[in-house]
């Protein structure tokens, strides 16, 4: 009724401080420079389809 402000939560009274002014952003933008991802050498990607499907199957039967 006379214009002042309670903060109530769970039955106790919090401080606070009231904001008069908007605080000022900086300009500054950060960049990041992300590097492209490149495999290895000796990764499967490098390998050709045939070739990798071909040696993923003679494993298998070498296990049986």
């Amino acid at each position: 009724m006379d214009g002042s402000i309670h903060i109530n939560y769970n039955g106790v009274y919090l401080d606070y401080k009231e904001i008069i002014q908007r605080p000022i952003k900086s300009k500054e933008k950060v960049t990041v420079i992300k590097k492209k991802y490149i495999p290895p050498s000796d990764h499967p990607w490098r390998k050709s389809f045939k070739k990798y499907f071909q040696y993923e199957l003679s494993q298998k039967a070498d296990e049986k």
